[in-house]
């Protein structure tokens, strides 16, 4: 095996273990929202099979399903983690650790920039049912790039969104919100398939 491949492995052992990610309550009140989530959007999908709606729509929602249970498992298990120690080990061990500042802020513009994009090529795919999904696209779209803007790891934005507000992190607000749009929008578009 490639020694510096070897020894990324082992950085990123040494910094990452599969544990449990966010034991708190609030932790375990997210993967309830993910679970709920998971379930309006199947209600939806099972919905969707029994109508003329179009091929893309029951694609979206086939694809929705898995990606919000996968959500659910990932909030514990937290893999976003270990994107972020395989990231730090690769800048330490080719030497550019010290400099990183400008790749993570380049980076998160990518990722906000990316989410833009996901969000404009998904209306233009779903422009037929985008009356019914709005809300749904919304909520996904603040939930992934919130999602790989935390895995970027960058201290600055990781202080802003553990900041408080009336007792909230707003990390908590960002991910719950996009959850609650997910399932508001689950629901809008079950009764907009009536």
């Amino acid at each position: 095996m490639n020694d510096h491949l070897h020894a990324l492995i082992q950085c990123t052992q040494d910094r990452w273990q599969p544990t449990i990610g966010d034991p708190h309550l609030m932790g375990w009140i997210t993967v309830l929202g993910y679970g709920l989530a998971a379930l309006a959007a199947l209600t939806a999908l099972i919905r969707t099979q029994a109508t003329t709606r179009p091929t893309a729509e029951k694609l979206f929602w086939y694809l929705l399903v898995p990606g919000l249970v996968f959500l659910m498992i990932n909030k514990q298990l937290d893999l976003q983690s270990l994107l972020t120690a395989v990231a730090r080990c690769e800048a330490q061990l080719s030497g550019w650790y010290a400099d990183r500042r400008p790749v993570q802020v380049a980076f998160i513009f990518a990722l906000i920039a990316l989410g833009t994009a996901l969000l404009g090529i998904l209306a233009w795919l779903l422009r037929q049912s985008l009356d019914r999904l709005w809300l749904v696209l919304l909520g996904i779209t603040l939930l992934v790039t919130f999602i790989l803007v935390r895995a970027v790891g960058f201290h600055r934005v990781d202080v802003l969104i553990g900041t408080e507000l009336a007792g909230w992190r707003l990390n908590w607000l960002f991910e719950l919100g996009g959850i609650t749009l997910v399932i508001l929008g689950c629901r809008y578009a079950i009764r907009r398939s009536d």
